[in-house]
């Protein structure tokens, strides 16, 4: 099954999701050049190491992330962009991994 799976690239694809506040909107290579500004504050990094991301390394890295899984199928992933409600600005991102387990259970039929 997992085979089947990887073969296919049959991963799930990030949906918008939105709170009183918030709205998730799932990433974009479009999403960059906005991107480049709030991930450009070096205050970021002070913990987490690092530097802020080019324009052009948003925009690989956008391209790259927007398919949803790695070139070879063997990960999947969602992400989204972060948007306020109120004036649609983006605020931040979130990244979730995808797995397909080694040995799937199938669901068991009712009865």
């Amino acid at each position: 099954m997992r085979e089947i799976l990887l073969a296919m690239n049959d991963w799930p694809a990030a949906q918008p999701l939105d709170t009183t506040r918030l709205f998730l909107k799932p990433l974009s290579v479009a999403d960059a050049q906005e991107m480049s500004h709030v991930l450009g504050d070096t205050s970021l990094y002070r913990h987490i190491g690092g530097t802020p991301p080019t324009l052009q390394q948003l925009t690989e890295r956008y391209t790259r992330q927007s398919l949803g899984h790695s070139p070879d199928g063997e990960q999947g992933w969602l992400n989204w962009i972060v948007r306020r409600q109120d004036t649609d600005r983006a605020v931040g991102f979130v990244q979730s991994p995808c797995f397909i387990p080694a040995n799937p259970v199938a669901p068991k039929s009712p009865g």
